[in-house]
């Protein structure tokens, strides 16, 4: 730690971009005390998917206080149940704290770093998994229509895109960390297999969900109509699949969930 504070660090900013993966970088900066605020605050990391993340905090005494997480930890051992790694921190008063951190990421370009008051933290908390809430009960009821006419008509291409909602279902809560943070089980498999996994899902049952849609009757003075269905529906499905990938690798989880579900509803209301 002695040479990490002789070293020369250049000015940051609240986001930290990430030059190499899998290699480590230290960042440092400086955080203060609102007068008047209580000592505990919570340092949040905006990133699910760092692999490792140190953080160092120098004492008064002369020692050093250290934090760790990130997914070479389980998730039990978090300091706060969060789906991106929070940290519980303590500020001096009428001084700066110095925070030395070390990230070790593999798939993300860049992470943004954010101080929380403890309130101001869980009431945006609560607001997240309330929006996570609603988008799961999206889901679930598209699950229960697509079920209810499934029963009715026994079409097989009702199921492929039941498989397929679901599938983008799982590849979103694994990105965003929300598993875990929902109560599901943690699982031995890492993250980005899980993930890769499910956007092989994803493509295929994609491209045999239009497939089959391709195959319906066209007969009917409706012919032309159908086509035009059929080719939205196919750059429906491809652009869902792009936007999304291009949303989880720049970082912007927050996005993920809006495509999702608008992505859902047009197709499902075709």
């Amino acid at each position: 730690m002695a040479e990490v504070r002789e070293q020369a660090f250049s000015p940051g900013s609240e986001k930290i971009h990430f030059p190499k993966m899998h290699e480590a970088i230290w960042q440092r900066f400086s955080i203060e005390r609102p007068k008047g605020a209580s000592a505990i605050w919570f340092l949040e990391f905006q990133s699910t998917r760092a692999k490792d993340i140190l953080l160092a905090m120098p004492t008064p005494d002369g020692g050093v206080e250290y934090h760790q997480a990130g997914e070479n930890f389980p998730d039990t051992a978090r300091e706060v149940n969060f789906r991106n790694i929070v940290f519980r921190i303590a500020l001096p008063e009428n001084r700066p704290q110095i925070v030395y951190i070390r990230i070790v990421s593999h798939v993300q370009f860049f992470t943004a770093v954010k101080v929380w008051h403890p309130l101001a933290f869980y009431d945006m908390a609560v607001t997240e998994m309330r929006s996570i809430g609603l988008i799961s009960g999206f889901f679930t009821v598209i699950v229960l229509i697509n079920l209810l006419l499934y029963a009715l008509f026994r079409e097989k291409i009702i199921l492929y895109f039941l498989w397929y909602a679901t599938a983008y279902v799982l590849t979103s809560t694994i990105a965003t960390g929300s598993l875990q943070w929902l109560g599901f089980p943690a699982t031995k498999l890492s993250p980005d297999l899980l993930i890769a996994n499910s956007f092989v899902t994803i493509l295929v049952l994609g491209i045999y969900f239009e497939y089959e849609l391709m195959r319906l009757p066209t007969k009917g003075a409706n012919l032309e109509a159908r086509f035009v269905k059929r080719r939205y529906a196919l750059v429906s499905v491809l652009g869902l699949c792009l936007v999304t990938s291009i949303l989880i690798l720049i970082n912007q989880y927050d996005l993920i969930a809006k495509t999702l579900v608008f992505g859902a509803a047009a197709l499902n209301s075709m």
